[in-house]
């Protein structure tokens, strides 16, 4: 555990770091029309971008499940912050089409690895208050994806058409501060710290045992679901609310900003609720309810009706990822790296697959039909989680 007087400080510095980590996650969803246009792309190779940042995180998610459980936490997480705003402010040069591929995969590695790292430093460092503090992480990850989509809509509606590259800028400074701040903290908590005297022997785990157990494949399985949704809702819902219900731009742009402002609050209430109910049953509820509210918002072309309902998804499936990853976190809970990372396997395996499949499936047929497809996805995560005992 870390000292009383640096932990405040090294708490807030993780939170920063993952509202850092939000305003960069939004941009893929809220710029999507500016890069296809600026590039001269379609749905299909749009959705090919999200596969290369998904193709990275993934490969850095494996890497936290082998190895994070190893190594100092601390320098992880910091190394992800260097990737993730490094990255971010290259794109921000507007590169060709085939340089811009290529650093979307390293920046999904960045990501990834600051998501994975995240859930594991607030287990290790902040046992005893694990419930409480990752639903306010993932609340401060929300905050970052609700302001991030406001100041892009900002930056757009007063610069110029290329604005996109302004928003890597900003945010990629803002990433950059992020590391800054995190590397104090730990600075100032280094003695105190519990990866001074890693267990190497006891963190050389039989990692395949893991797989062996039904309830690994389990939680995989329903959070693939619940994440492809949300993968959905994040990059086309924009483009849903622009080219299909025919919205302005500004407005498709606030539309993500729109779903996580009923997340801030499900994120918000989360500690309580798990004080009477189990991780399971919130996310059980959530999903039916959410996936329901979620399939009625996209087929309302009244403006302020898809806008409740929307609101009302993000509300009932914001506690999903913090509930997912509570419940691996004490499942594993002498191998946090691994079960962070199992949460994170499973948002990353769906970034990889599902936005492609959506941009395909939009091809073929029609936006709406691909997300109609996509609002399925948590009622199907609903019962496989209350098949998991812990």
């Amino acid at each position: 555990m870390i000292a009383s007087a640096k932990s405040k400080f090294l708490l807030g510095s993780i939170f920063f770091a993952f509202f850092s980590y939000g305003l960069f996650a939004a941009v893929t969803g809220s710029l999507s029309v500016p890069i296809m246009d600026f590039y001269v792309i379609d749905s299909a190779q749009r959705g090919l971008m999200i596969t290369l940042q998904g193709l990275g995180g993934l490969l850095m998610v494996l890497f936290s499940m082998f190895f994070g459980d190893r190594f100092n936490k601390f320098g992880l997480f910091l190394a992800g912050l260097v990737l993730m705003s490094a990255t971010g402010l290259f794109l921000a040069s507007k590169p060709s089409l085939a340089l811009f591929m290529l650093m979307l995969f390293f920046w999904g590695g960045g990501i990834m690895l600051v998501d994975t790292i995240s859930n594991s430093l607030i287990a290790d460092n902040f046992r005893k208050n694990q419930d409480r503090y990752v639903p306010y992480l993932h609340l401060s990850y929300g905050i970052g994806i609700f302001i991030s989509n406001a100041v892009t809509k900002l930056i757009l509606d007063h610069i110029h058409v290329q604005a996109w590259a302004v928003v890597y800028w900003v945010f990629g400074l803002v990433g950059a501060l992020a590391g800054l701040i995190f590397l104090t903290a730990v600075f100032l908590s280094r003695k105190s710290s519990p990866y001074q005297n890693p267990d190497k022997k006891d963190a050389r785990f039989d990692f395949f045992s893991f797989f062996k157990m039904p309830v690994t494949w389990k939680i995989l399985a329903s959070m693939f679901m619940f994440a492809s949704f949300l993968h959905a809702v994040m990059y086309w819902l924009p483009y849903h609310w622009e080219k299909v219900l025919g919205f302005d731009k500004g407005l498709a742009v606030l539309s993500v900003s729109i779903f996580f402002a009923g997340t801030l609050v499900m994120r918000f209430i989360s500690p309580w609720l798990l004080k009477k109910y189990s991780p399971q049953q919130l996310i059980f509820t959530g999903s039916i309810c959410g996936g329901i509210c979620m399939i009625l918002g996209i087929y309302l072309p009244y403006l302020w009706a898809a806008a409740i309902l929307i609101v009302l998804a993000g509300f009932f499936t914001g506690g999903n990822i913090p509930f997912f990853a509570i419940l691996a976190l004490k499942t594993y809970s002498d191998k946090s790296s691994f079960a962070s990372s199992l949460v994170i396997l499973a948002l990353t395996l769906a970034m990889f697959v599902f936005p492609g499949f959506v941009g395909e499936m939009a091809k073929l047929v029609n936006m709406t039909f691909a997300l109609t497809i996509a609002c399925f996805c948590p009622l199907i995560c609903a019962p496989l989680i209350l098949s998991v005992k812990t």
